[in-house]
């Protein structure tokens, strides 16, 4: 802690405005970055009726002049002397460049400001008159206006790569062919781009000891490029020496960051860390290549604050990976200050949200279990914590996702190719149905991909059964839909909801699609396959095709009266619920809810009011219960897109 002040503690005058609508500022520009300013002090003295303003302003006004104000608190003295306000909990904490103490009158009550005069003053005091000024005065005095600081931050690293790399260890090395600050930086291919199939490392050679602190922050300025949805750039850290490594942010883009940009990361759930220290991974597939990254100005700052929310480590769910039954999911959450709340919401099929608490907690590990829920339905869900600081911090993760049922995959999770997939051509995975089981087949997933130079149309999807090794009979009506990637998200997943078919397949079945528009359109594979079980077929026989599709296949039992998970064993009233996906493609789901036995009908309607589709029409036991339209009308036929509406009695 250290006190800021620019007079000799010796009044020799005081001033005020005979208005009463004065004020007096005093700039100081901390010894050190960041510091917290805890205290204000004005020496005061003339007329004590009315109170007084004790402010501190920012530098950023016109010319550096008194600008945002931070902080005001109307004080009243009540003698001459020395006069303070604590301001430790506004948190004020100064990164660079200066700030002002200042004096305001409220009226001509006010007592004045003190000056200390002599013949070297600082001609740092400003005077206000309804705008900021340099004092008139400043060849000869100061205003007695005070501060203190504490120092918040400590750096424990600083590297601008000017005096070589023997801070790093691995494959990354030094260039000159770009930097933020003359000359150097680090980046993972010097001279060219980055090689096909990379794993490159630049590791930090020796960790630094944040033990001492209660916070702390990472910062560098980065540009890069990496292929769109392929190549990866990670940013790790390390608690153990380098063994384990915990995934702290993602890089990934062409065009996207191309000049450099200050990256600033909160490290601050690392706090009390004798050895922490960090990497960069850049992890290339086996298609085209680009620059990769450079990292400059790179620096470590440990802080005295606890500012930082409880760092959340799990494993999300990949590509809506889920289970039939309880979905176990837990979570490491670690603080300094204890984890003083910990809580999971979710929602199934766009539904309200249920919040629940851990089931058991071990070792910093929180485990959160969602019931089962009809198979087929997505269920999206995240986390929330809280520490346990006196001012507490808290985080929420991403929203994850899952979809309920028995999944069969048949690929790698991680594509390395695309292959264009031409008009009318057709493609196919085969799946097995489980032996002695005959579930339904709930959910397709398709990876079709999308860049700027491959745009995406609609497709059509199908599901047939098997015939003598390859795709048979249509298991029900193909259903045309437009693919989930975009050109943010290039490699989504597209899930064709089939729960309202209760397909029920004999034996193997196959899920793929068909190229019904008049564009090639790209789809996923990974390669040299290793299932063998993808088939294409350009329009006389289907043959294997020299890959693994990316196509999955959700299997599960078939849907009944559903309990909502927090709600009683029975609903207490008649209720609808919106549907969801809304709009859809290529179904929508609608829940209703019946407090006793009733006859029940939903119908879906246009907008001239004829009736389109019958979805239930029967007698119903008390529960809670669904509905899925396809977008059919009663005699099997796709209607139009528009707006319709559903009525339920």
């Amino acid at each position: 802690p250290a006190e800021l002040y620019l007079d000799d503690n010796v009044n020799e005058n005081n001033w005020s405005w005979a208005g009463g609508t004065g004020g007096m500022a005093v700039k100081y520009l901390p010894p050190s970055y960041p510091v917290k300013v805890t205290e204000i002090r004005a020496h005061l003295g003339g007329t004590f009726t009315l109170p007084v303003l004790l402010q501190l302003y920012d530098d950023d006004g016109p010319g550096g002049e008194p600008g945002t104000l931070l902080t005001s608190v109307q004080y009243q003295a009540g003698a001459a002397g020395w006069h303070s306000v604590n301001i430790a909990d506004s948190g004020i904490v100064i990164n660079d460049g200066a700030v002002y103490a200042a004096w305001l009158m409220t009226g001509t009550g006010s007592p004045g400001i003190d000056l200390d005069e002599n013949s070297k003053p600082s001609r740092q005091t400003w005077e206000y008159t309804g705008v900021w000024a340099n004092w008139r005065n400043a060849e000869i005095s100061d205003a007695m206006l005070r501060i203190s600081v504490q120092s918040v931050g400590q750096v424990v690293l600083s590297d601008d790569f000017e005096s070589g790399s023997g801070n790093w260890t691995g494959d990354w090395a030094l260039t000159t062919e770009a930097s933020h600050s003359p000359s150097n930086s680090y980046t993972d291919s010097p001279g060219g781009p980055y090689p096909n199939n990379a794993n490159l490392i630049g590791a930090m050679a020796s960790g630094v000891d944040l033990s001492s602190f209660l916070g702390a922050t990472l910062e560098f300025y980065t540009k890069y490029e990496l292929e769109t949805g392929f190549d990866y750039c990670y940013l790790e850290a390390s608690t153990d020496g380098g063994s384990n490594w915990i995934n702290l942010e993602t890089y990934n883009g062409e065009g996207v960051v191309t000049q450099f940009e200050l990256q600033s990361v909160d490290i601050g759930a690392f706090a009390g860390v004798s050895d922490f220290r960090i990497r960069f991974r850049l992890v290339s597939d086996g298609g085209y290549v680009t620059d990769g990254m450079y990292v400059d100005d790179l620096t470590i700052v440990g802080s005295t604050l606890d500012e930082s929310p409880p760092l959340l480590q799990f494993t999300a769910p990949q590509f809506y990976l889920g289970v039939p039954d309880t979905f176990n999911f837990p979570v490491k959450i670690t603080d300094l200050s204890g984890v003083a709340t910990a809580e999971l919401t979710y929602s199934v099929d766009g539904g309200a949200g249920t919040t629940i608490s851990a089931t058991s907690v071990s070792n910093d590990t929180f485990y959160f279990d969602i019931p089962t829920v009809e198979h087929g339905a997505l269920v999206e869900f995240y986390i929330f914590a809280e520490d346990g600081a006196s001012s507490p911090n808290s985080t929420t993760s991403d929203t994850m996702a899952y979809i309920s049922g028995s999944h069969q995959v048949f690929d790698d999770g991680d594509p390395e190719f695309i292959v264009g997939i031409g008009p009318g051509v057709k493609v196919a995975t085969r799946f097995d149905m489980p032996a002695g089981a005959t579930p339904q087949v709930t959910t397709g997933l398709l990876k079709i991909y999308t860049d700027i130079n491959n745009p995406i149309d609609s497709v059509t999807f199908h599901i047939w059964a098997d015939n003598g090794g390859v795709p048979g009979a249509d298991l029900i009506t193909p259903i045309k839909f437009l693919p989930a990637s975009t050109l943010a998200h290039p490699q989504a997943f597209t899930i064709i909801d089939l729960r309202a078919f209760a397909i029920e397949p004999t034996g193997d079945f196959w899920i793929g699609w068909e190229n019904t528009s008049t564009l090639t359109i790209n789809y996923l594979y990974d390669s040299p396959p290793v299932y063998n079980r993808s088939y294409t077929n350009t329009g006389s026989a289907w043959t294997l095709f020299a890959g693994d599709y990316h196509t999955r296949a959700v299997l599960g039992s078939p849907p009944t009266g559903i309990k909502v998970p927090g709600e009683g064993l029975l609903p207490t009233k008649f209720a609808l619920q919106q549907n969801y996906p809304n709009p859809f493609n290529p179904s929508t789901t609608i829940r209703y809810q019946l407090p006793r036995s009733s006859e029940v009908q939903l119908v879906i309607y246009n907008l001239l009011g004829q009736k389109i589709r019958t979805l239930v029409n029967e007698q119903k036991e008390p529960g809670y219960f669904q509905a899925i339209w396809d977008g059919h009308n009663d005699n099997g036929v796709q209607v139009g897109s528009g707006i319709y509406f559903y009525r339920f009695q």
